[in-house]
């Protein structure tokens, strides 16, 4: 088959496409291919926006996984225009780009954000449960995936996503890495408060397994939840980056800081049993073992 994955120069982007060329012929959409060495032989790279997604893909599809947009939190709300502008606008152009390409199936990244990330308690959410985005971010995706629902798509609600199934340390600077980059180096990581918040943290190789599941079942649902199966505390997640670490004969160390007064840490977690029971789908990937081999890459990345 031909698949086009859009924002395949990202950090899931470039795991994905390096599990489907293995088996299929795939079209690479996204900025910036300084990674693009990491690709598998035979990609077909484009190099440009998915808001011109009508002039750049070109030739008959099988399917498209949307990934790009995005950006997190942070990003979206420090320019909500473009946030608006890149994932909703861009979903509804790529989607008009896989109609005239003749895509039978549309998978599209969405995530944990559109059931909301202050309140509590915060899971685990199940596909059924009412989405209360309460920022930008999960608002845009909700959006997003309301237009690709709409078309028979499948959006798949990413937890935390983290591990070196990338091969390529791409800069991410969620807690995992933060954490990672810091043990690698021998260094402190850094816990606020008691470290108990609990997260639901996936592995990007059982994120991809899932994305492949989806172009494979017959009939796919079409909303899915995709968790690691049971959320990791803050202080467990640090203790497990610290035992990777000793293992390469580094000695980090964990600092305990005051928690921010303003800050609202709520757990937040996924129920699973969908993707389970529909698509055959469970994580595979133990936590210690991915953290294993992130910190390994960060530390080659060190001495490099």
């Amino acid at each position: 088959m031909r698949l086009l994955v859009t924002g395949a120069f990202g950090y899931l982007g470039l795991a994905l496409v390096r599990r489907l060329a293995a088996e299929h012929a795939v079209v690479a959409l996204g900025h910036a291919p300084r990674v693009a060495a990491a690709l598998p032989p035979g990609v077909e790279t484009v190099e440009g926006d998915v808001l011109d997604a009508s002039r750049l893909v070109r030739g008959p599809l099988d399917a498209v996984f949307h990934l790009a947009g995005g950006g997190g939190t942070a990003r979206c709300a420090a320019d909500p225009t473009a946030a608006v502008r890149t994932n909703v606008l861009g979903a509804e152009r790529i989607l008009a780009a896989a109609r005239v390409a003749g895509a039978r199936r549309l998978v599209y990244a969405s995530t944990i954000a559109v059931y909301g990330t202050l309140r509590t308690p915060m899971g685990p959410y199940r596909e059924t449960d009412a989405t209360a985005a309460d920022e930008i971010y999960g608002a845009v995706k909700e959006a997003a995936e309301a237009l690709w629902t709409a078309q028979g798509g499948v959006a798949l609600r990413l937890a935390n996503l983290y591990g070196a199934g990338a091969g390529v340390d791409l800069g991410v600077q969620g807690a995992v890495e933060r954490f990672a980059r810091a043990a690698a180096a021998g260094g402190e990581l850094t816990v606020f408060g008691t470290g108990a918040q609990r997260i639901d943290y996936l592995h990007v190789d059982d994120a991809t397994a899932l994305f492949a599941r989806a172009l494979e079942h017959a009939d796919p649902p079409r909303l899915v939840n995709a968790g690691g199966g049971a959320p990791v505390s803050i202080a467990a997640l640090a203790a497990a980056c610290v035992a990777a670490a000793e293992k390469l004969g580094r000695r980090p160390r964990v600092v305990h800081k005051e928690a921010p007064s303003d800050k609202i840490w709520p757990d937040r977690s996924l129920a699973i049993d969908l993707a389970r029971e529909r698509l055959g789908w469970s994580p595979a990937v133990p936590l210690q073992a991915g953290i294993d081999e992130l910190v390994a890459m960060m530390a080659r990345k060190e001495v490099a």
